[in-house]
């Protein structure tokens, strides 16, 4: 029973932290303002969805240090915006043997799912060397979510990179 409630716990977080990175402002169309949020609220914001994800789909995040990445914004064109915009790519691991992974990426596609995302590749390969793969984009917040077969074998890499995000004033 509280394996039950802490699965429940952990998918009630990811619901409520999902919508931490979206706008006050109406819909997030063109001309919208963008989400005002400093670069250390993103990456604990980040860091939050892949732990609860983790949780959900009943693996265990590795004790190496997560990945944070933090580049400019770019308009369609590529034009780049102002300074103080940024997207973030934040990744963490999960030592999770290979036979699991595509279990563990089908588990992580129907959560997904569920929570209102839009799935926008799903891969699942069992034969030879596994690799699986479900990424998946958020239509509220825009924000995309990945897991993963990682490099050399053992390992899931969970990924959530943020739409364009603006630092406040001063930060």
């Amino acid at each position: 029973m509280a394996d039950h409630r802490g699965r429940l716990l952990g998918a009630a977080l990811l619901v409520a932290t999902l919508g931490a990175c979206t706008s006050s402002g109406p819909g997030g169309g063109k001309g919208d303002p963008l989400p005002v949020k400093p670069r250390a609220e993103a990456v604990a914001w980040a860091r939050d969805v892949v732990e609860h994800l983790a949780l959900v789909v009943e693996v265990r995040l590795n004790d190496k240090p997560a990945g944070t990445n933090f580049s400019r914004c770019f308009g369609k064109k590529r034009e780049p915006f102002f300074e103080d915009r940024y997207e973030l790519i934040y990744s963490a691991t999960s030592d999770t043997p290979d036979v699991r992974h595509a279990e563990v990426v089908r588990r992580a596609r129907d959560r997904l799912l569920g929570d209102g995302f839009e799935v926008t590749d799903f891969r699942v390969r069992t034969d030879g060397t596994p690799r699986s793969l479900v990424a998946a984009r958020h239509p509220g917040s825009r924000h995309q979510v990945s897991v993963r077969s990682g490099e050399g074998g053992d390992s899931l890499a969970f990924v959530v990179i943020t739409p364009c995000l603006q630092e406040p004033p001063g930060g």
